[in-house]
């Protein structure tokens, strides 16, 4: 089991940087043609925040908290990007 638990802390952390790359190369490019996305990107959207805090929380468990921290502060500030991106939209 300790073997799963290193591979997703190791692999982990490149899908979600990957994911957020994808997102956000997909929604500038929908705003700058001017197309709406679908409700079911805008949740996809969110796995990255979430693949973030949830590797934070592995590193945390495992005790390496600097590595925590990086990994909780990418991933609070991945939500918060999205949960303005949500704002600007309603406006």
């Amino acid at each position: 089991m300790r073997e799963v638990f290193d591979f997703m802390i190791s692999a982990l952390p490149w899908i979600a940087i990957g994911l957020f790359v994808a997102c956000s190369c997909v929604t500038v490019r929908a705003k700058k043609t001017g197309n709406e996305m679908s409700r079911f990107f805008k949740g996809i959207c969110w796995s990255p925040a979430l693949c973030f805090l949830f590797v934070a929380i592995m590193e945390m468990l495992d005790g390496n908290k600097s590595s925590g921290t990086t990994w909780l502060v990418l991933g609070v500030f991945n939500a918060v990007l999205n949960f303005a991106n949500t704002q600007n939209e309603e406006k």
